[in-house]
């Protein structure tokens, strides 16, 4: 009984991490466009940089992979804006509900391994 009530524990602590994880990333997204007006522009620069790279891109392929992204780039922002707030809900609710299972000690050992990972998860 105790092994599946651990093996249950860890896989939802792994889904949890999994989670914060792409929150974080959008999180850290969102903060380096608000922080910058040219943050969504070099961002689209470097990946199209990347994709020239790496997939040998010609100048109109670049060209035409540069003027797509910068059509959708303001859909992209106001979808993350709009879901944002609902993401970190569920996280924070993801996360008080694990530490309700940890012993005190492992709760601060939580918070610090989450925050390591993702700064300013935890207020």
């Amino acid at each position: 009984m105790r092994s599946s009530w651990f093996s249950w524990l860890r896989g939802a602590g792994i889904l949890a991490l999994t989670f914060a994880a792409g929150a974080a990333a959008g999180v850290g997204y969102d903060r380096h466009v608000s922080s910058s007006a040219r943050a969504p522009t070099m961002d689209a620069a470097s990946a199209v940089q990347h994709m020239r790279l790496e997939l040998g891109l010609d100048s109109s392929q670049t060209a035409a992979i540069t003027t797509i992204l910068a059509h959708h780039q303001h859909a992209v922002d106001s979808s993350w804006r709009a879901m944002q707030p609902g993401v970190r809900a569920n996280l924070d609710s993801t996360f008080r509900e694990i530490m309700g299972v940890l012993e005190p000690e492992q709760v601060g050992k939580f918070r610090q391994m989450v925050h390591a990972m993702h700064p300013g998860m935890f207020p």
